[in-house]
Formats: structure tokens, C-alpha cells, sequence
């Protein structure tokens, strides 16, 4: 999983530009409400650049990122050593780790799983595995929140063929593609990074901009909601509630991602 986000980490945030954070944030903080949860240490698990991360320090959460991608650790730490602290702000502890197999120095209180980082566990023991490092590391009484795709999500959106994009410089192909009988959606990214050019080469040449390409391949899971509970109880959870995301209504078959609420009990 590493692999799939080495070359692109430092591109990550454009490419994701497109995607409200702050809201999501936001509906965690619902959720923190809803269920009378008071976090003091959280645990951002598959953290990539640190966006949800740092936007939760700022509000004065003692918070961990771990990701599994080294590079993607070092954007999200030069992001936070380059953030303007307030009052509130506490620098967040980065760990490199695989989310399937993890250990950190203290349990805390929230693990949060957000941009459906758990539909990249392919094979079900590891999301199984997954489930259980996360109640390992959990407090008595702690909750783990994670969204993740859906087969139907996957069915309406990953099957649409290819998109071109542009954005501050970077040209982007998306090639998407699910195969409904393995329920395994696939991504081929093609990333075109405009870098200057060489010197000239002949008299009078200026010089100008010349374009880097680079490839990766993303594949992603689906799992029933069903599925998902049968796995999150056999970790050990027991009170789990599976929303629409960015709602509070039961997820249907017609529900492209869901949010999923699992509680350890005390």
C-alpha cells in the first residue's frame, strides 16, 4: 500500500482539492456530540498528508497520525512544522506503521479511519486484523469512526471509464474500473509534473517547461455493511451504528459511503 502513494504524496493535496475536509471534520465533531464523546488523545490512522490531522490539533485534540506511506509523513509533517499555532494548536506525533498490524506507546481515547483507507485492505482477514489492532490500542470505552466505499459507490463511480484534470500545474488522467464479481475497484493514475527544462539546447532557445510522468495503480475493496459488523464484533466491539456519511440516517443499498461508529465497551 506504501507503494501506491510514494510517488504522488508530494502531489497528494492537489489532487485532493477537491475533497471538503472541514466538513468532514466538522461531521466528526457531530459525532462527537451525538454520542457524548470527550477525546483528549485520537489516533488518525492512515493519516496520508495530515489534513483531517492537522485541522483536529488545531482545535486542541492531543491527536497521532500513523500511515504505512514514509513520504506521505514527511508532507504532512512539513505541513505542520509550517502551520501557524494558536492558542490551541498541539503538534501532532507522527508514526509510521501498517494499519493492519500496528502498536503505539498509549491507548487513546478515538481512532478515526477517514477517505476510505480501510477499503485498501483487499483480503478480509487483513481488514479483520485491522479491526483488532485498532481495539488493541483503544481505551475501555473508546470509539473507532471510519467511512469507507461502498460496492454500490464503487459500481456508480469507479465504472465511468477516464477523466482528464488540471489543476495548479498538474495534469491528471483517471482510469477507473470495477469488477463486480471480485469487488475490487481499480484506479490507474498517470500524473503529467511540469518541471523546468534543460538548459537550451540550440542558440536563442529560452528554454521553458517540460512535463515528468508518473504512474501508479489504486485498488480498493468493497464490504457490505453486514460484513463489516460481523468483522468489527469478531475484533471485540459490540455497540456499532452504520450511517450514511455525513449523516445520521442507516445506510441503504443505495448508499455510496458509509460512516461507521464502533464502541469498545467498558
Amino acid at each position: 500500500m506504501s507503494e501506491s502513494f510514494r510517488k504522488i504524496a508530494p502531489y497528494y493535496d492537489i489532487l485532493m482539492k477537491r475533497i471538503n475536509y472541514s466538513g468532514w471534520v466538522r461531521y466528526l465533531g457531530e459525532i462527537f456530540e451525538r454520542f457524548r464523546i470527550k477525546p483528549r488523545k485520537i489516533l488518525d490512522l492512515a493519516c496520508g498528508t495530515g489534513v483531517p490531522t492537522l485541522l483536529l490539533a488545531r482545535q486542541g485534540y492531543e491527536i497521532i497520525g500513523l500511515d504505512n506511506s514514509e513520504e506521505m509523513l514527511k508532507v504532512a509533517q512539513k505541513k505542520a512544522e509550517c502551520r501557524i499555532p494558536n492558542s490551541k494548536f498541539r503538534i501532532p506525533k507522527w508514526v509510521l506503521g501498517d494499519m493492519r498490524d500496528f502498536k503505539i506507546p498509549e491507548r487513546v481515547d478515538v481512532v478515526i479511519s477517514l477517505f476510505d483507507s480501510l477499503n485498501y485492505l483487499l483480503e478480509e482477514e487483513d481488514l479483520r486484523k485491522a479491526y483488532s489492532s485498532v481495539f488493541n490500542v483503544l481505551e475501555e470505552g473508546g470509539y473507532f469512526i471510519f467511512d469507507m466505499n461502498t460496492n454500490f459507490g464503487f459500481s456508480q463511480y469507479w465504472s465511468k471509464g477516464s477523466e482528464v484534470r488540471e489543476e495548479d500545474g498538474l495534469l491528471s488522467i483517471w482510469r477507473n474500473n470495477y469488477n463486480r464479481e471480485r469487488k475490487i475497484a481499480r484506479l490507474e493514475l498517470t500524473l503529467f509534473v511540469q518541471s523546468p527544462s534543460s538548459p537550451p539546447l540550440i542558440k536563442g532557445d529560452k528554454g521553458g517547461l517540460i512535463y515528468r510522468r508518473m504512474d501508479e495503480v489504486h485498488e480498493e475493496r468493497g464490504y457490505p455493511p453486514k460484513e463489516i459488523e460481523r468483522l468489527l464484533k469478531e475484533a471485540g466491539f459490540q455497540e456499532i451504528h452504520i450511517f450514511k456519511h455525513l449523516q445520521f440516517q442507516r445506510s441503504t443499498r443505495s448508499t455510496n459511503r458509509v460512516m461507521v461508529v464502533a464502541k469498545k465497551d467498558s
